[in-house]
């Protein structure tokens, strides 16, 4: 009677999930790198083709130009500010309540979008991520009311800024909207996602904040013309 060897542990096989997860943030990168590239080249035809006889063309064209930047502009990482300031470059004041009105709706999608993630899949998702802190914490404020999720990050916040942000979050918010550079922190897409997601902003809060934190730039394209703009 022959004996067996005795069999070796077989290795734990790596898990998939990391991976997989990975794959899909790349994905999403890449189809960010490529929306990028394509409004560029997109803004850059539109530059050329700007000549007294396709004016008029383009002028009727505008109100489907706008959704479609309300819908770019909701994409996080996306160019927003320069789609805008492009557009109000090349167009002038009478576009500027057309980029006002996209731009606010933009914002609006992108935070409803961010409401409509249950915090019960961020917490999975989070777990598939191996990020166990985060996960738990997901997991606990899933389960509070509403009224009581921002009392409790306000309590339970590190240091004396972030609950000072908390309890100014919509002046924070507007600071962030006007800030130079947000597009590296994802632009307004980015932040309207992010603001829905925190679940820390009522609908009207938000709205109200954005109506009034997008307005100085329009409104001083309206008023004043393109002069007001860097490099027009």
């Amino acid at each position: 009677m022959t004996r067996r060897a005795p069999c070796a542990n077989a290795a734990p096989r790596p898990s998939r999930t990391a991976a997989g997860m990975a794959l899909r943030l790349l994905l999403a990168l890449a189809v960010v790198v490529a929306l990028n590239l394509t409004l560029g080249a997109w803004l850059r035809g539109i530059e050329q083709q700007l000549r007294p006889e396709t004016l008029e063309s383009l002028r009727r064209g505008i109100w489907v130009t706008c959704l479609l930047y309300a819908l770019l502009l909701a994409v996080p990482f996306v160019p927003g500010v320069e789609i805008g300031l492009a557009m109000l470059g090349m167009f002038g004041a009478a576009v500027a309540p057309h980029v006002y009105l996209a731009t606010v709706g933009g914002m609006t999608l992108a935070f409803a979008a961010g409401r409509l993630i249950p915090l019960p899949a961020l917490a999975r998702l989070a777990g598939r991520l191996r990020m166990t802190r985060a996960e738990a914490r997901l997991q606990a404020l899933a389960a509070l009311p509403p009224d009581a999720l921002t009392r409790v990050l306000i309590a339970e916040a590190p240091g004396r800024l972030a609950p000072l942000l908390l309890r100014r979050r919509h002046i924070a918010l507007a600071l962030l909207v006007n800030l130079p550079g947000n597009g590296l922190i994802g632009g307004g897409g980015g932040i309207g996602l992010v603001a829905g997601l925190s679940r820390v902003y009522s609908v009207a809060g938000f709205v109200l904040t954005i109506v009034i934190a997008v307005a100085p730039v329009p409104l001083a394209v309206w008023l004043f013309g393109t002069r007001v703009l860097p490099g027009f």
